[in-house]
């Protein structure tokens, strides 16, 4: 994670002190059944090099990659102000203010990730020329 993303900071150190290791299963709150699972793990790092700027910029705070969720479908971050955030490609959610109260969010709450920060819509679609129909049409 070092080699990656530099050396964590404060907030990132403090978090992963406190809950580094931290693995939780509970009952997906997002399915009304309660038959399906979630999940948190708190390892730090996460494979998501090139998105930390993106996230950062729409937290408005630099921001740290200290797990994942979700069945590692999302990341879980901690910004300079010990903030917690949630992230999915171009869709990032302030968890809360703290680590506490954005953990019991994950668990407890149907849509943790709302509202939305308003990341780039240029970060999710980067294509390297125009798809067919935006492209001027050329004529014989």
């Amino acid at each position: 994670m070092v080699e990656q993303y530099g050396p964590p900071p404060p907030a990132a150190r403090k978090f992963l002190a406190e809950y580094g290791g931290l693995r939780l299963e509970f009952a997906d709150p997002r399915d009304s059944s309660g038959e399906s699972r979630s999940d948190i793990d708190i390892r730090g790092g996460a494979d998501i090099l090139g998105w930390v700027g993106t996230w950062s910029q729409a937290a408005e705070e630099p921001v740290f990659p200290v797990g994942e969720f979700a069945r590692r479908n999302c990341v879980l971050l901690v910004g300079d102000s010990g903030s917690l955030y949630g992230a999915f490609d171009a869709i990032l959610g302030r968890l809360g203010a703290d680590a506490l109260t954005g953990l019991g969010r994950l668990v407890l709450d149907r849509s943790p990730l709302e509202p939305r920060l308003p990341v780039p819509p240029e970060a999710l679609y980067r294509p390297e020329r125009p798809p067919a129909r935006l492209r001027r049409r050329e004529h014989p």
